[in-house]
């Protein structure tokens, strides 16, 4: 029996992507080329070495939908890509300190980016947001 494809797999970097949500997706319905060409210059950015999770903060906004925490070797990366992006949400992450990044989950879900330089400093934030 061959093993199924996953979409973590069509990009440069399936070891930091095949735990995510979306890279355990299978690759039958394929994703967008552009998405998978998003991660892989998001990797290679932000230096990221590892997934770590996917934290929620404690206000459980539905901004945060699909979150993804990644150290990196200048600290953590954490991501979020939300499907309803225009209904004030690019304000609202901004008031969060993110910024709006290219999309990495779907070309209809917006994603927002936050880079901490250590773990102690992403956990604090999580906690007032």
């Amino acid at each position: 029996m061959t093993k199924k494809q996953r979409y973590a797999e069509l990009t440069n970097h399936h070891n930091l992507f095949r735990e995510t949500y979306w890279g355990r997706f299978e690759a039958e319905n394929r994703p967008d080329n552009q998405i998978v060409a998003n991660r892989n210059t998001f990797a290679g950015e932000h230096t990221v070495t590892k997934y770590v999770g996917g934290d929620v903060p404690e206000s459980h906004d539905r901004m945060y939908d699909h979150p993804e925490l990644y150290r990196s070797r200048d600290g953590y990366v954490y991501i979020v890509s939300p499907y309803d992006a225009d209904s004030g949400m690019d304000e609202r992450a901004k008031v969060a300190g993110m910024t709006r990044y290219s999309p990495l989950y779907h070309p209809l879900a917006a994603t927002y980016i936050k880079t901490f330089s250590n773990k102690r400093e992403f956990t604090a934030w999580k906690k007032t947001h």
